[in-house]
């Protein structure tokens, strides 16, 4: 996977278990590595590991969906994510990831009294490939990863652009 970080967060968190900086870019990257390989391996336990449910999904609007009124899809079966891909596809790569940083601040839980962690945004520029090696789908997607029990995981899908390509 090729990266092209562009500002990447300067801030470091902290690994709990080794009380050592982690660089966010690198972790960023790893993340979505795993991600990519549970994906493209089809494991259900992996993909669904990668997620922090419930999770948002807003699914990039053509010009039918433009309007007003959309509900949110709230996924809180990450699993239900591997979907139906069509026959002719192969596998699929991320091209290029973009770290925002932290994007919203974290919420404050009523209940606890605690502040979650924050919430850092990724723009991944994907693309689906299909069994000749020609790639067919390019989709680039906003992403907000929270940090649950030290791991991050997608908290919120929004897709930017879809794009089928000529086969």
């Amino acid at each position: 996977m090729s990266t092209a970080p562009t500002d990447p967060p300067t801030e470091h968190t902290t690994d709990p278990a080794a009380g050592q900086a982690i660089d966010p870019a690198a972790e960023v990257t790893d993340f979505f590595e795993r991600y990519m390989a549970a994906f493209n391996a089809g494991d259900t336990e992996a993909f669904a590991a990668c997620f922090h449910p419930p999770v948002t999904v807003l699914p990039a609007p053509g010009a039918e969906e433009a309007g007003v009124g959309r509900t949110l899809p709230i996924l809180t079966d990450p699993a239900s994510l591997l979907g139906q891909l069509p026959d002719y596809w192969a596998h699929s790569t991320v091209d290029a990831l973009t770290p925002l940083g932290t994007v919203a601040p974290p919420p404050v839980d009523p209940d606890a009294r605690t502040r979650r962690g924050p919430r850092l945004g990724v723009v991944a520029t994907a693309t689906r490939w299909d069994r000749d090696g020609r790639p067919y789908h390019r989709i680039q997607a906003l992403y907000l990863l929270t940090r649950q029990d030290g791991a991050l995981g997608i908290k919120m899908i929004s897709e930017l652009v879809s794009n089928l390509l000529p086969r």
